[in-house]
């Protein structure tokens, strides 16, 4: 417990909010493996600030688990916290920092069982994939599930440390993240002139979003577990205009869906889409020809279906005596690798319900679980 405690305190004194580079902590732990004779390879984003990293250990032999994380943070601006969010801080059992739920108390257990994985006689590999952007729209997972398929012997599963209270998370909704961009044509609001009104061009689609998410309340797929039942969609930013007297050019909202397993999530987007283009924009085209309505995708996370890991979950009960939990409502890293072709469910320690919270914590005994946990896996590695 020691080792995760001060592995965990070095993880949080990096500033990972995704904004940031991560490539510090990358540094670090690179180190921190070869100090123990484990050499890891870098997976970068596009303009190299970032990167995941990737670290076998054991034989290049199939059936192997991977332990999977992201590196990156929430921010904490204009948040209330009472500690340092980047030095951590125990009170009566509990641990304060940003990411110490929220995971970075899973790479630091994880870490923490690296001497002992090294000098067991693995007969299966204990893989450790970190990723980069996860809080952003899981951005690096696509890339660091190529390299796995391409780099490393097929795994048996994925295990990805999301805080679950060390519960078996199957199935999670999917997110998909538009910014929607209106332009019209700006006049004097008292003028009978040519003019289309960019923020009245966003009601409407906004509106038509709203009607979207009473749909899916009343009569839209429902997956028994999660909480609520069924797809969400929510507007979560819109500005535009300039001043009360001028008809706006402008306008732009930000929104999402949050898709449950069975749910199509193009058919969703393509239908408002399809409502912008079909019915908003010719009328603002009538008074501005040159009028445009814009659908930017920012992230697009499909839902993972726990129809494509039932032996991991089995595998894990039987073996190590875990519990399954509740679907989650929050997307990961595990429905992209899972769509790549790796098993994945989420097993973690702490709980979902510190995360992105000011004065964010994990319990001591979730650590030691934890640590329990990764212990009994390096037994089944070395014994497979």
């Amino acid at each position: 417990m020691s080792d995760t405690l001060e592995i965990l305190e070095r993880l949080i004194s990096f500033d990972t909010t995704s904004r940031n580079a991560n490539l510090e902590l990358v540094a670090w732990i690179e180190e921190f493996l070869a100090g123990h004779g484990i050499a890891a390879r870098r997976i970068p984003n596009a303009d190299g600030t970032k990167a995941s990293l990737v670290a076998r250990i054991g034989p290049a032999v199939d059936g192997g688990i991977v332990l999977c994380g992201h590196t990156d943070t929430v921010p904490v601006d204009g948040q209330p916290w009472d500690t340092d969010p980047f030095t951590l801080v125990e009170k009566d059992g509990l641990f304060y920092g940003r990411g110490t739920a929220d995971m970075k108390g899973f790479i630091a257990s994880s870490l923490a069982a690296v001497p002992s994985l090294a000098d067991a006689d693995l007969a299966k590999p204990i893989t450790l994939a970190w990723s980069y952007d996860e809080e952003v729209g899981c951005l690096g997972a696509p890339s660091l599930a190529a390299d796995l398929l391409a780099n490393e012997p097929t795994p048996a599963f994925v295990i990805i440390g999301e805080p679950t209270s060390m519960g078996i998370v199957r199935a999670h909704k999917g997110i998909r993240v538009t910014n929607t961009i209106i332009t019209g044509l700006d006049a004097h609001s008292s003028q009978n002139q040519p003019s289309a009104n960019a923020i009245m061009a966003a009601g409407r689609i906004v509106n038509h979003l709203a009607d979207l998410a009473i749909h899916f309340r009343e009569q839209g797929v429902r997956v028994e577990g999660f909480v609520p039942q069924h797809t969400t969609t929510n507007v979560g930013t819109i500005e535009g205009g300039q001043a009360i007297n001028i008809v706006p050019r402008q306008a732009a909202f930000g929104w999402e869906i949050r898709p449950v397993p069975g749910e199509d999530p193009d058919a969703v987007f393509n239908g408002v889409v399809a409502f912008a283009n079909d019915v908003v924009l010719p009328e603002l085209r009538r008074q501005a020809p040159e009028a445009s309505i814009n659908f930017e995708v920012a992230a697009d996370v499909p839902p993972l279906d726990p129809a494509g890991n039932a032996r991991a979950a089995e595998m894990l009960s039987t073996n190590f005596a875990l519990i399954e939990g509740t679907p989650v409502s929050f997307a990961s890293d595990a429905a992209h690798l899972q769509m790549s072709g790796l098993p994945s469910v989420l097993v973690g320690p702490g709980s979902i319900d510190q995360g992105h919270q000011p004065n964010e914590f994990i319990a001591r005994e979730q650590l030691d679980l934890c640590d329990a946990f990764l212990g009994k896996l390096a037994a089944w590695a070395s014994a497979a």
